[in-house]
This record gives structure tokens, C-alpha cells and sequence, in this order.
């Protein structure tokens, strides 16, 4: 994800194809529970927003760090070995590495969580205009924001 505003904002786009195909639907659940006039998305509920989100990473983070991430690796082996090889197979894997550490620098866990906070922080972005015309409303999602970027960092440590 990027600083991007609305549309483009939590929606990656950062060249990992395999985890932008996995984002998606993440993404696409997020809109159908807290874009437009679900039940769910209620501005007097911004808890459900985090939780759901938090939920979604704590369910994910054992595929993500146990199988996704290691496959995101696998080459790296096989690269080594070529890389001490006079060739140019070591510049492939210099490239790689590049890739890897342009497109995705914490991980596969942090990557999906950054396309989730996105997503979040878009719609705060988008509800703030209304949020501060009502104090209550905003220290109430202003506080919500702060315990589920608590809830994150310890989750991603």
C-alpha cells in the first residue's frame, strides 16, 4: 500500500503479483462490511472496523509467515549458489534481492497488514470531516485507532 488517497489507497501495487492476488480479497471483504449502508458499518461501532482487521491478520499470520514467506525465499538458494559462480546468474540474484527488498521490505505479514491499515485509514480519512463535527465520535474512534495499533505491533512482533 501507499500514501495514495481513497480508491488507491491500502490496494498495494507494489509488483507481488502472489500477494496482491491474496490482498485482493481481503480488501474486497473490508468494502463489503465498511463501504456503503451494510449493518456493519456503523460510526458509532469503529471497534468493529479494527477488530475485523486485527482478526483477519491473526488468522492470516501463521499462512503468511509459515508458507507464503518461506516460498518467497525458496530461490534464494539456489540464487546463492549461482552468485559464487563467475556468471551473471549472481546479478539475478542481486536482483532479486532488490525486488524483494523494493516490494515488500517487511515481509509478507507486514505487507498484508499495510494494505489492511490502509484500507482503515482511508476510510478514517474519508469519515474524519464528520467525526470531528461530533467530539465524542471522534475520541471514540481516535481511542478505537490507538488500541488497534497497539494490538498490531504486539501481534507483529
Amino acid at each position: 500500500g501507499g500514501e495514495g488517497e481513497a480508491a488507491g489507497e491500502g490496494e498495494g501495487g507494489g509488483g507481488l503479483w502472489a500477494l496482491e492476488a491474496f490482498v485482493q480479497p481481503l480488501l474486497k471483504r473490508f468494502r463489503y462490511h465498511f463501504e456503503g449502508r451494510r449493518e456493519t458499518n456503523r460510526r458509532d461501532k469503529p471497534e468493529w472496523v479494527f477488530a475485523h482487521c486485527v482478526a483477519q491478520m491473526r488468522s492470516h499470520a501463521p499462512l503468511l509467515s509459515g508458507e507464503v514467506q518461506p516460498m518467497l525465499r525458496a530461490p534464494l538458494a539456489p540464487l546463492r549458489a549461482a552468485a559464487s559462480q563467475p556468471s551473471s546468474q549472481g546479478a539475478v540474484r542481486e536482483r532479486y534481492l532488490r525486488f524483494l527488498s523494493a516490494h515488500c521490505p517487511d515481509g509478507v505479514e507486514g505487507h498484508v497488514t499495510a494494505a489492511l491499515c490502509g484500507a482503515m485509514r482511508a476510510k478514517l480519512r474519508r469519515e474524519m470531516p464528520s467525526r470531528l463535527a461530533e467530539p465524542p465520535s471522534f475520541c471514540h474512534a481516535f481511542s478505537e485507532a490507538i488500541a488497534c495499533e497497539r494490538e498490531l505491533r504486539h501481534s507483529l512482533r
